[in-house]
């Protein structure tokens, strides 16, 4: 399930729209380390995972909460999405501790690139309603937790080159799951240019 996950090009994907003029270089961010258009030479490549999509063996930029890390590299546009995972995290039914980690990791980037879109939502007619009910509603994709920093959708004061941020939780059982957190990078679409032209 997990390699299924990896191989998926962001369960979040909306359409990104390109930056403007180029940041200057001290300007560009860079989470993790990684910086757009980096070239797949200077990633620390475990393996492929999908075209042109890399889980990473290591990355500069460690981040405490999160232990994967995949990237999707084209020969053009080079680095254009980073998606990082969190190790499983054990929790009650009302996932109340991956809940907690969600709050954690939202703050953070909240701190950076002020409040997001946030998306708390069940399924209409799921009766998976009760607190009890939390994590198999999650696990069955009838309820959805996740915020949004976005630029072309919200209007947000983004970071050159960054075009969006999501970060959500997604469940691997009744009593487990993990949180994701993915960069787009302004140059997304040509990366979908090129992956399509290639297919």
């Amino acid at each position: 399930m997990r390699m299924r996950t990896l191989a998926t090009l962001g369960l979040f994907m909306t359409t990104i729209f390109l930056a403007g003029q180029a940041p200057q270089t001290s300007d560009v961010p860079s989470p993790f380390g990684l910086k757009m258009g980096m070239p797949k030479g200077q990633l620390a490549i475990e393996k492929e995972v999908a075209p042109y999509k890399f889980q990473l063996a290591s990355v500069t930029k460690v981040h405490p909460d999160l232990a994967t890390y995949v990237a999707t590299v084209t020969p053009n546009a080079g680095l254009c999405f980073i998606r990082a995972l969190s190790p499983t995290v054990k929790t009650t039914e009302d996932g109340a501790q991956l809940r907690s980690r969600f709050e954690e990791m939202k703050s953070q980037v909240a701190g950076i690139y002020g409040n997001p879109h946030l998306e708390d939502s069940l399924q209409s007619g799921s009766t998976l309603d009760k607190a009890r009910d939390w994590m198999t509603a999650l696990l069955q994709n009838e309820r959805t937790l996740r915020a949004r920093w976005s630029g072309p959708d919200d209007n947000l004061p983004m970071k050159p080159t960054i075009s969006k941020i999501y970060v959500g939780v997604f469940a691997v059982t009744k009593d487990s799951g993990y949180l994701a957190v993915e960069y787009y990078f302004s140059n997304y679409d040509q990366c979908q240019a090129e992956l399509k032209a290639s297919q």
